[in-house]
């Protein structure tokens, strides 16, 4: 179910197809894994319609000018290129992918691959999560984090430092 899939969304595919087999005593090796993956990215694609949280392309383009902004995320870079569309790209100065870590969320690996690639250190960095898996990952990589409530309740968000219902409230916060 869905909330099933936001409760781990951060971790990998891999990690995922993992996971979900070994719950059910089940062996899965890396070939499948691959063929797996690559028929998630195509079903992905033809049944995907980007939706954008409320207030989020607003937010972004506000702050793009005065910080930097990026993605850190799980998903492939092709997985990224595939369903977001270029204009929103552009309003990032980088992208963090899982083709840039070994290990992803809920690792901090991710995070201190941005800390570095950005040239910021953690306590220059507010990192803005929806997933409690993106969330322990920020935390450990010692940045304060926001949780937003887009996508799951309040209880699932518990150790962000701040949480908050939408960017239209973190658009007040910040301004």
């Amino acid at each position: 179910n869905k909330k099933d899939f936001m409760i781990s969304e951060g971790i990998s595919n891999k990690q995922l197809l993992k996971n979900n087999f070994n719950k059910y005593k089940k062996k899965i090796d890396n070939k499948k894994i691959m063929k797996l993956t690559n028929l998630k990215d195509i079903i992905f694609k033809k049944n995907y319609k980007i939706k954008y949280y409320p207030f989020v392309r607003k937010f972004l383009k506000k702050i793009k000018n005065k910080y930097k902004i990026a993605i850190v995320t799980s998903a492939s870079k092709k997985r990224i290129n595939m369903t977001l569309p270029n204009n929103f790209l552009t309003l990032f100065d980088f992208i963090i992918t899982s083709d840039n870590c070994k290990k992803n969320k809920p690792f901090p690996d991710p995070y201190l691959d941005a800390l570095k690639t950005s040239k910021l250190k953690s306590f220059e960095v507010i990192v803005i999560e929806n997933s409690p898996l993106g969330i322990k990952s920020s935390i450990n990589a010692n940045i304060f984090t926001i949780g937003i409530k887009n996508t799951l309740e309040k209880k699932y968000l518990k150790r962000a430092d701040l949480i908050i219902d939408n960017f239209n409230q973190l658009n007040k916060i910040i301004w």
